[in-house]
């Protein structure tokens, strides 16, 4: 039941095989302050209802603009960046939920771990766990947003800033040196001078300069992805070679977070098929540049049909500041002479809004570095020790050794010291520690706190009796617990408080209900 509360919201976790082929389709209602919400939720389709202002919105898919709906909703303001393109965007529901449910299968070793399908984002856990407890701030986020449009600007102001210098190569590398140069401001002097064929022919060669000019720099951009493809392909076919060779088993444990990774036959055949994609992205880039260096040839031939119809006429010449000048030579300078002092403008001012560019990212890195001051962040590492210390003490707990432990980011550190059933209520300590330092400094929604079956690794009657006499005198009356456990008489004072939904054989789906639920759903044009 508390697994498809979490699925239903867009969250992954453990399902069996046997619960996934039952293809289920769920509608879940939930109220945030006074306004009620439904969620249906078929696969990855995702439907939310607002009752309250009577407005629908479906959904492809749980990640992107679902994501950002709900997070609106319940004031999750937290953001990661896409491991391809670095935008900051908004995780999905799973990030927001991994303190407030304690999963039996997965939290009860490693905190941070109630749902599958976490590793989209890199190095996400310190920032979620800094955001939860306060460390950083909803305006750390939009200083990420900006210094990342910011840098995306300044990357730009200097590729064109590259695509000018480029410029200057090709006119140095088509343009015939000669030995003058033409003022800009005696071009149009000149160019009254010279037949009206002749400054087509220069306008012509000034085109294809400029052409030339952006061929070469697309050239080197996309050389630069032939590049990066090649090494893609190379990393996948290691890792397919390691995945084989290296790995006999159908998992692999990492050794930093202890994850469990798949390494099944479908797995590595997933291996081989993003490597052919790969292997085809870099053939779609090889014919990319085969068609550019066609283009250039292209243009090549053309330059030098523009340079035979002036050598035909070559035979004229004009006088300038007494020195005798072709035609020939003359559209050259108008041609280099032009296009230099357009380009040299434009980079003048490509340079004027780079500097400001970098300006501007130095004062938002200055204003992320002082959104916490270094006494604010010891504050908080305080309180949450003292917070932790205190739900030791509650569950009884003695061996732990807190030299080690400083903050909340030292979650990896609390279960190592003591026999299991000690560990469990440790780690339940740091869930408690986590959710009260959430509710006293947090500024998103406060969800109800799901604890998967607490008596693990068989705790004593007296220890059991100190869990749920913990529970229920140290979370705030407002806020909801959602406790899976099997019938024990220790769990009567709780029981008390509580409403108690019963799972028999059939679990959640019970033939005589089909017809009530299958009603609502029609109602609801969800079938």
């Amino acid at each position: 039941m508390a697994k498809v509360l979490f699925w239903s919201l867009g969250c992954d976790p453990v399902l069996d095989a046997t619960w996934k082929s039952f293809d289920c389709k769920t509608l879940l209602e939930f109220s945030v302050d006074k306004n009620i919400y439904q969620i249906f939720r078929h696969k990855n389709e995702i439907v939310l209802i607002d009752v309250n202002n009577n407005q629908r919105y479906s959904f492809p898919k749980v990640s992107g603009e679902f994501s950002k709906l709900l997070s609106t909703i319940i004031n999750f303001n937290f953001k990661l960046p896409n491991r391809k393109t670095e935008a900051l965007e908004t995780p999905p529901p799973a990030y927001y939920f991994l303190p407030f449910y304690i999963d039996q299968r997965r939290s009860w070793s490693l905190p941070w771990n109630s749902f599958e399908n976490l590793d989209q984002y890199a190095n996400w856990k310190q920032d979620l766990i800094k955001y939860d407890v306060g460390l950083i701030s909803d305006r750390y986020f939009e200083i990420q947003e900006e210094l990342f449009l910011e840098r995306r600007k300044n990357e730009n102001y200097r590729s064109q800033i590259t695509s000018i210098d480029t410029t200057f190569n090709v006119l140095r590398d088509y343009l015939p040196q000669k030995n003058f140069s033409i003022d800009p401001n005696v071009v149009e002097q000149i160019t009254k001078e010279i037949e009206v064929e002749l400054v087509t022919l220069a306008q012509n060669q000034e085109e294809i300069y400029n052409t030339l000019a952006q061929l070469e720099t697309e050239k080197t951009q996309i050389s630069h992805q032939l590049n990066i493809a090649s090494k893609i392909v190379l990393e996948y076919e290691k890792d397919y070679v390691f995945a084989v060779e290296n790995i006999p088993e159908d998992y692999l444990e990492c050794p930093l977070c202890g994850q469990i990774h798949e390494n099944s036959i479908i797995n590595r055949a997933s291996i081989l098929t993003d490597k052919v994609n790969a292997e085809n992205q870099l053939n779609e880039i090889k014919q990319a540049i085969s068609i550019i260096d066609e283009k250039i040839s292209t243009q090549k031939r053309k330059l030098n049909a523009v340079r035979d119809s002036i050598n035909l006429i070559n035979s004229k010449y004009i006088k300038y500041k007494n020195e005798t000048i072709s035609y020939s030579d003359a559209i050259n300078g108008i041609a280099e002479s032009s296009l230099r002092f357009r380009v040299n403008e434009k980079k003048k001012e490509l340079l004027l809004q780079e500097k400001g560019s970098k300006v501007l990212i130095k004062d938002l890195e200055s204003e992320k570095r002082q959104l916490q001051s270094k006494e604010d962040k010891e504050t908080i590492n305080i309180s949450f020790l003292e917070i932790f210390k205190r739900y030791l003490k509650l569950l009884n707990i003695n061996s732990i050794n807190m030299s080690e432990i400083e903050s909340p980011l030292d979650f990896t550190k609390i279960y190592k010291e003591g026999g299991a059933a000690e560990n469990t209520r440790t780690i339940l300590a740091y869930y408690l520690t986590i959710y009260e330092m959430i509710c006293n400094t947090g500024t998103q929604v406060i969800a109800p706190l799901v604890i998967d079956t607490p008596n693990q690794q068989e705790q004593s009657e007296s220890n059991y009796d100190k869990i749920v006499e913990t529970l229920l005198n140290n979370i705030p009356e407002n806020n909801q617990i959602f406790l899976c456990a099997m019938e024990n008489n220790h769990l009567k004072p709780f029981e008390s408080q509580a409403s108690i939904f019963n799972l028999d054989g059939d679990k959640l789906l019970k033939e005589t209900m089909f017809k009530e639920v299958e009603s609502i759903f029609k109602n609801y044009n969800l079938l």
